[in-house]
């Protein structure tokens, strides 16, 4: 409709237009704030749904962490902690008495790191070589080497821990007194769980050297441990 027809229409006819049309932008503004508020009522929904959710969760967890918590604590015999304690006290007892038979073992064994520094030797190894254990465990066994067979000793060492294969070599140590000792020694490579060599640990016999006799006292001329 123009302008002029427009015009000439009654007043009464105009007012009826001009509340139709505001009745429809009423109907749509209505009808957006319902969408609105539905949209609304179904997020507030979904929001309690999940903190009833979660609230429940919750409780679930909290339930399973007082079972833990109970199951760590000893009540005489049926809980996790009273089952930990007997594998702590078995695991124990057991690395005593390995303790016990390495130390006893008639036969001297040793185990030594990769820079040749005993982690351990029992009294027939102390005996064999004429050394304490305070002495040997607190040094290197390289140290103790006659100094006419070290440097070859101590090259066949080097090339075990760089091939990290086991140990095999025959020398003489020098005891507390200055006299050599005859020795042949055998060492198994211990390896960590990816393979990496860190240890070797052996045995040892008594191997006399027919030019024994003839050797001077050597502790004077002792030399120095070499990685």
């Amino acid at each position: 409709m123009n302008l002029g027809a427009w015009s000439a229409l009654p007043d009464s006819i105009k007012e009826v237009a001009a509340i139709a049309g505001a009745l429809v932008v009423l109907v749509a503004l209505i009808n957006k704030a319902w969408n609105w508020l539905r949209a609304r009522s179904k997020a507030v929904d979904e929001w309690a749904e999940r903190r009833t959710r979660r609230r429940r969760e919750d409780q679930e967890i909290d339930k399973v962490l007082r079972q833990i918590v109970a199951e760590f604590k000893p009540n005489g015999g049926s809980t996790i902690r009273d089952a930990l304690n007997r594998i702590e006290q078995w695991l124990h007892r057991q690395e005593a008495e390995r303790a016990a038979d390495f130390m006893l073992d008639p036969e001297p064994l040793w185990k030594a790191d990769k820079t040749g520094a005993l982690i351990a030797v029992n009294r027939a190894f102390c005996e064999l070589v004429g050394h304490d254990a305070g002495d040997l465990l607190n040094s290197n066994w390289k140290n103790y080497l006659h100094p006419e067979d070290a440097r070859r000793v101590i090259s066949t060492w080097q090339d075990t821990v760089r091939d990290g294969r086991d140990y095999a070599a025959h020398y003489r140590f020098v005891n507390r007194d200055g006299q050599p000792i005859g020795v042949e020694t055998w060492g198994e490579c211990c390896r960590m769980p990816d393979g990496t060599p860190f240890a070797w640990k052996g045995r040892a016999t008594a191997q006399a050297f027919r030019e024994q006799a003839k050797l001077a006292p050597a502790a004077s001329k002792l030399i120095p441990a070499t990685t």
